[in-house]
């Protein structure tokens, strides 16, 4: 059996409060006896060069870090001949990615689950090059998320009501902007305080993770809802967590292999949990670019 690499983002905060040394001996004790394991730590890129520079030796690539560095590590293989296998090891936070892929939630059996299962090829997109293996959202989802980040990094009790208080704020102001959307080169408007845009469909949800049964569908959904104030963003806050944008009479969804989103004044946007800002945002996907554990019942 090939070696496997294991990229750890020693900025990670998993890995900050677990130790590298605790998670490496941890990772190493379940791999099959016959796998050769190389351990690379470092911030992500350092990782990408180390990925660089080994990729055409090993078999398998794992990650340990949140979403962010599993997207980073993606990106670097996606569309590359003869890659090697890619397994993004639930280290984060929300875990979009493992979680999709079917991997269980504890770090140690996600690994020895990947290594006893076959390959698959799955979708990897971009949003203005960068990857997107999950979701955009803008507006005020992209708002909310990102008062959430200031909460999780606040320290201070008076930081965390203040970040707190700013996310409410933004919740029960939802207010619509008038978005430009092109979808496969069609034009479209549309003024609303919900739009997503998404890797392969939200088909379901669990404890308010959205969720896809398809990654490999081929093309990109962009969500557009009918929202433009406070009842109806909850009313889309409720159905991403609960897989309802599957069903919503309140949302039309736009099936495609490339969108561009803009709007008036710039954007404000989350993509796959990290938070951004761009004048207009341009999405395309690459069918079949990653090879990941095929862990499909």
């Amino acid at each position: 059996m090939s070696e496997v690499l294991f990229l750890v983002n020693a900025r990670s905060g998993r890995v900050h409060d677990e130790g590298a040394e605790a998670i490496e001996a941890s990772l190493r004790g379940a791999l099959p006896g016959e796998a050769r394991a190389r351990f690379v730590r470092g911030d992500v890129p350092e990782l990408l060069a180390a990925l660089d520079d080994a990729v055409a030796e090993v078999g398998t690539v794992a990650t340990v870090g949140g979403d962010g560095t599993i997207g980073a590590v993606a990106g670097r293989l996606a569309g590359r001949k003869d890659a090697p296998r890619f397994v993004p090891l639930p280290y984060g936070t929300a875990n979009l990615i493992p979680r999709d892929v079917g991997l269980p939630l504890d770090p140690v059996e996600a690994l020895g689950a990947a290594m006893r299962a076959g390959t698959r090829r799955i979708d990897y997109a971009t949003a203005n090059e960068a990857p997107l293996l999950h979701s955009a959202v803008f507006g005020t989802f992209a708002e909310v998320a990102e008062e959430r980040e200031h909460l999780r990094e606040a320290e201070r009790l008076g930081a965390r009501l203040s970040a707190l208080g700013a996310a409410a704020g933004k919740l029960f102001g939802a207010e619509a902007k008038a978005y430009r959307l092109v979808i496969d080169g069609e034009p479209l408007e549309a003024t609303t305080n919900t739009v997503f845009v998404t890797n392969n469909a939200i088909t379901g949800g669990e404890r308010g993770v959205p969720q896809r049964e398809r990654l490999d569908a081929g093309h990109l959904v962009a969500y557009v809802s009918d929202s433009t104030g406070p009842m109806g963003f909850l009313q889309r806050v409720i159905e991403a967590g609960t897989g309802g944008f599957d069903g919503s009479n309140g949302i039309v969804r736009h099936f495609c292999r490339e969108a561009v989103v803009s709007a008036e004044g710039g954007l404000a946007y989350s993509r796959d949990g990290e938070v951004e800002a761009a004048d207009s945002v341009a999405f395309r996907i690459q069918p079949g670019a990653l090879a990941v554990p095929d862990l499909r019942g």
